[in-house]
């Protein structure tokens, strides 16, 4: 998803590394900026994407704090997105596409629309059609293919493509 937004605006990334925390992004972000921009083959832009969950704080701001500790620079050379409430709720914005994926009636709404994002997409791919795919395929498939005009009309997607652009044009301008 981040390669196609960038794309879109003549940028073309070359992604360089890539970290998964076990758990929440805030005990991490400081340390995994360090590993971005200090250690070893570094980045010239870090991306940082977690999900707000439940909790009444502003994700965001957390992060980009957390990351000013490592050294205030590199706020402006990272992007944060926070997606409300889970990452999920990119993944299944459009809602036309999602339904031609899973191929559900186009008439209909999509199914069980009171589970969060994250259950409503695993609930799809637990009864979509035959030949089941793996949620990570899933995950890849939707992500690459989900209209991303639909998804700029989420205050929270349309932060982090603004941070993410901006990193970049800070970067081209250092």
């Amino acid at each position: 998803m981040i390669e196609r937004i960038l794309k879109l605006h003549n940028i073309h990334p070359i992604f360089v590394k890539s970290f998964t925390p076990r758990t929440g992004l805030i005990g991490y972000a400081k340390i995994l900026a360090e590993a971005f921009f200090e250690t070893g083959e570094t980045v010239d832009v870090a991306v940082f994407l977690t999900d707000q969950d439940k909790q009444k704080k502003r994700v965001g701001k957390t992060i980009q704090k957390l990351i000013s500790k490592a050294k205030p620079y590199y706020t402006d050379v990272s992007a944060i997105g926070v997606p409300d409430p889970h990452f999920e709720a990119w993944l299944i914005a459009d809602d036309g596409y999602v339904k031609s994926y899973f191929l559900l009636p186009s008439t209909e709404s999509l199914p069980m629309p009171d589970l969060e994002p994250k259950e409503r997409l695993e609930y799809l791919q637990r009864n979509m059609a035959i030949p089941k795919k793996p949620i990570f395929q899933v995950y890849e498939e939707l992500a690459s293919s989900i209209n991303l005009d639909i998804l700029m009309a989420r205050r929270d997607f349309k932060t982090f493509v603004d941070q993410l652009l901006a990193a970049c044009k800070y970067f081209t301008q250092i």
